[in-house]
């Protein structure tokens, strides 16, 4: 089954499904005629689908705590900053 009407089904990313495709061990090929990756027909559609969507959401995690750890080492910065200004400050 090509994988931009599985991406269409699934209510899913065709360029996002078809890059993940190409780093997976699901049999796929890339048709020279139209240029677009299919999903061998022995593989189990729904099962593809539901890695994907679980490795999205895991990918999705891993930046929404890369973001909060950004955040929160800039927080500690600033606050070291800070206690670095008031130390000054008080020793004149």
């Amino acid at each position: 089954m090509k994988s931009k009407i599985v991406a269409k089904e699934y209510g899913i990313d065709a360029a996002q499904f078809e890059k993940w495709l190409t780093g997976t061990e699901y049999k796929t090929k890339l048709s020279i005629m139209t240029g677009e990756y299919e999903i061998h027909d022995s593989q189990d559609i729904p099962a593809v689908v539901e890695h994907f969507k679980q490795d999205m959401m895991a990918a999705e995690q891993q930046r929404a705590d890369e973001a909060k750890n950004a955040e929160k080492a800039k927080q500690d910065a600033e606050n070291e900053a800070k206690k670095k200004q008031q130390a000054m400050a008080s020793m004149l």
